[in-house]
């Protein structure tokens, strides 16, 4: 079952939209009114999707999508649905990689169906935490505090819910470089320098039978053959029955 957070100030609009979306036996529906309790919500229930209004009182929206980027296994989530008043004219939007949707209310109900639906493909793999990526890294030699395992850490949240973000290591420096504030050159030089252990114990006979879903490739492993393998064995151990 998806969570799914709906965040308006305006609790006509909410209503409507948690009931509408309470037909839906796959979704779990929570509600916020004000941006502060949507923060804490968030934080605290990791919500699938989340359908946030644009206006709050008392915090600004892109306040609340920046702080939630801030997680790290956040970043990567394309996964907000933003709802926007007719009368807006300048929308504010920093965090473009956040938004998968910007609908126009209030007669957006069969828009924001289809949003949804699109989205559940989209949502269909279990969370996975740093914490976990990190006993995985740990055990392929991984150098747990070095900057060039931190940008791995990233590219692999990325690729982890974004399907076809594989297809393109220059997007995927780019956004890690947008996340660090650097440049992508450097997230280059990083993932790669962060393979290095890696490629060193893989010549190595040893009982570490992680290393065996590398045993495809004969030289060095580079990024993007590391950030296919590892990720579809991530998705394979996350997601089995």
């Amino acid at each position: 079952m998806l969570k799914v957070l709906v965040a308006s100030e305006n609790i006509k609009q909410n209503s409507q939209y948690c009931n509408y979306l309470a037909k839906d036996k796959d979704l779990e529906v929570i509600s916020t009114n004000d941006g502060i309790t949507t923060l804490n919500k968030y934080f605290s229930l990791r919500p699938n999707i989340l359908i946030l209004d644009t206006f709050f009182s008392d915090l600004n929206y892109t306040d609340i999508i920046d702080k939630i980027t801030n997680l790290d296994d956040e970043s990567s989530k394309c996964n907000t649905i933003l709802t926007v008043n007719k009368d807006i004219k300048n929308l504010d939007l920093r965090n473009v990689e956040k938004v998968y949707s910007i609908l126009t209310e209030p007669e957006n109900l069969r828009d924001l169906s289809q949003a949804l639906s699109n989205m559940k493909n989209k949502c269909k793999y279990a969370d996975i935490t740093i914490d976990e990526i990190n006993v995985y890294l740990s055990r392929l030699y991984f150098n747990l505090g070095s900057n060039g395992t931190n940008y791995m850490r990233s590219a692999i949240f990325y690729c982890y819910y974004n399907r076809t973000a594989i297809k393109s290591l220059d997007s995927i420096y780019n956004f890690i470089a947008k996340e660090y504030n650097i440049d992508a050159k450097t997230v280059k030089a990083g993932i790669r320098s962060s393979l290095v252990p890696l490629n060193t114990y893989r010549s190595i006979k040893t009982q570490n039978k992680l290393l065996n879903i590398f045993d495809i490739y004969e030289d060095n492993i580079t990024p993007k053959q590391f950030l296919k393998t590892f990720v579809t064995y991530l998705r394979y151990k996350k997601n089995k029955k």
